[in-house]
């Protein structure tokens, strides 16, 4: 993989990590009772744009969204695993794409805080405002819940990492010494945890949403955040959660070291 690539590859990942991070920090916030905030990545983004330098630091995070756009593009192209005739290959691929994607929508919704069109952002309404127009259509509370199906997917595919380390396969622990190898770990695991709550409130909460046909039963991350903060026990289990997403930022930054990024 060309020194391009690879540069795009890692400017991604502390992308992704700063973004974590700073949703972490607005989850913490929610849980010791400030809900003007959202926890999600719009959000996220607002509460950087706020910021002395705000829009220069959001400018910075949109490339790292863009290159990380484009390397989960290359990836799929060039089919790391020489798999893409069979059916794993081609998940894989379509797994790529799908991230690709996700991180191109962060590169837009980023977009109007760099220029200064708008400095707040969040709160959930786009989830139920699509959910609405899913349920409409002919088929569409089947749509609905297979969306859900894939967050819980998403959620157990991260449980699994966490419970099994195979994450560690893409990092280069030689060149790691033997307390730093231990601590990203410990990050990656208690991050793809705290993912898997994530990932798994949104998916019940959708898939309640298709099964009741109420678009306001579905919620994003901060909705989900903010629903669990409102349960018995919510502020601690909440600030628990935000604990793991800052574990999943950081481990993020890690990788952006020391990932083999030229295995995909």
């Amino acid at each position: 993989m060309s020194a391009v690539v690879e540069g795009l590859g890692r400017a991604g990942l502390a992308a992704r990590g700063a973004m974590y991070i700073v949703v972490a920090s607005v989850a913490a916030q929610i849980a010791l009772g400030d809900r003007g905030p959202h926890a999600d990545r719009e959000g996220a983004l607002a509460a950087v744009a706020r910021q002395p330098m705000g829009r220069l630091l959001v400018a910075i995070l949109a490339l790292g969204f863009l290159a990380h756009a484009g390397w989960r593009l290359v990836e799929a192209v060039i089919d790391p695993g020489d798999e893409g005739t069979d059916a794993t290959g081609l998940g894989k691929r379509a797994g790529q794409v799908a991230r690709a994607g996700i991180y191109l929508t962060g590169f837009v919704i980023a977009l109007p805080y760099v220029t200064g069109a708008k400095r707040n952002g969040g709160g959930g309404s786009g989830e139920q405002d699509l959910t609405a127009r899913v349920l409409g259509w002919p088929g569409g509370r089947l749509l609905v819940a297979m969306a859900g199906a894939g967050f819980l997917a998403a959620a157990g595919v991260n449980g699994w990492r966490a419970a099994t380390g195979k994450f560690r396969r893409k990092l280069d622990t030689r060149a790691m010494p033997g307390w730093i190898e231990m601590a990203v770990t410990w990050l990656g695991r208690v991050g793809m945890t705290a993912r898997l709550v994530a990932w798994g409130l949104i998916g019940g909460f959708i898939i309640r949403a298709a099964l009741r046909t109420d678009p306001h039963q579905a919620v994003g991350l901060d909705g989900a955040l903010r629903r669990l903060a409102d349960r018995p026990a919510g502020p601690a289990l909440l600030l628990v959660t935000a604990a793991g997403l800052l574990s999943f930022g950081l481990y993020s930054c890690c990788e952006a070291r020391w990932r083999e990024v030229e295995e995909g």
